[in-house]
C-alpha cells in the first residue's frame, strides 16, 4: 500500500534514498536504518521539527540530529524530545531492532503506539509522555523483557498497565 501511495511518507522515504546515495557496498543494516529513519522523518513532519540538522543528507545518519549512541553505523538511540514531532509512529520504526532508547516526549504524536513495538527486543528506555497518543496500552510492550523505564504520562490511553 504505501510504496503504491505516490503521497505516502513510505514512497517518499523509498524516492529519497534511492536517489540520494549509492548503496553499493554499504551493509543492508545501514540501509534499512536510513529508510526507517527517512520515514519517521516524512511521517513526523520533520521540515517542521525544532532541529532536524543532518536529516535527509547523504551524511551517516549517526550525525543526524537525535540519532545517538551509534556503533559501526548502526545507532541504538533516538532523542528526538520536545522537537514539535506531528504525526503518527511509523511502523518502519520497528524495523530499527538495534534500538534501545527511544525519546519522543513532549512532542504531538496521536493514534495508537503500534502493538509491533513488540519486535524491539532490546528496549530499555522508551519514553512518551506528554504527547497525545490514544487507544489502548499495548500489552506487547509487557513482552520487552530488557525494558527499564516506561513513561506514558499527559497522554489519552486507556485501559491499565500490566503488572508484570
Amino acid at each position: 500500500e504505501g510504496l503504491n501511495d505516490l503521497n505516502s511518507f513510505q514512497y517518499k522515504s523509498y524516492v529519497w534514498l534511492v536517489t540520494h546515495s549509492s548503496y553499493e557496498g554499504v551493509p543492508d543494516l545501514i540501509v534499512s536504518q536510513k529508510y526507517a529513519l527517512a520515514t519517521l522523518y516524512f511521517a513526523l513532519a520533520g521540515a517542521g521539527w525544532d532541529q532536524n540538522t543532518g536529516w535527509l543528507t547523504d551524511d551517516d545518519a549517526c550525525s543526524w540530529f537525535g540519532v545517538e549512541d551509534c556503533h559501526s553505523g548502526i545507532s541504538s538511540s533516538l532523542n528526538l524530545s520536545e522537537n514539535n514531532l506531528v504525526g503518527e509512529i511509523p511502523l518502519e520504526l520497528m524495523n530499527m531492532r538495534t534500538l534501545k532508547s527511544i525519546n519522543f516526549a513532549g512532542n504531538s504524536l496521536y493514534g495508537v503506539i503500534p502493538p509491533e513495538i513488540g519486535k524491539l527486543n532490546l528496549l530499555e528506555i522508551f519514553l512518551l509522555d506528554n504527547n497525545v497518543l490514544s487507544g489502548p496500552f499495548p500489552n506487547e510492550l509487557v513482552n520487552i523483557s530488557t525494558l527499564k523505564q516506561l513513561t506514558l504520562n499527559s497522554n489519552e490511553l486507556k485501559g491499565t498497565v500490566p503488572a508484570d
